[in-house]
């Protein structure tokens, strides 16, 4: 483990981060919002979201 794979991680947390608030902006006026629907199936921001935790998995096991 090196100090480049810490930073690597914690630019991915921050970009995953940016990803979750992002979905949560665009439903926050939503009422199924907090139900457990699956609203967010289809939008850019879910594939987004995606893509972050993929890449942030992908930085974890660097660590590991």
């Amino acid at each position: 483990m090196t100090i480049e794979n810490v930073n690597e991680v914690e630019t991915e947390v921050k970009r995953l981060q940016k990803r979750i608030d992002a979905i949560k902006k665009r439903y926050s006026n939503k009422v199924d919002y907090l139900s457990g629907d699956d609203i967010f199936r289809g939008c850019k921001e879910t594939g987004a979201l995606k893509r972050a935790a993929l890449d942030l998995k992908m930085e974890l096991t660097k660590l590991t």
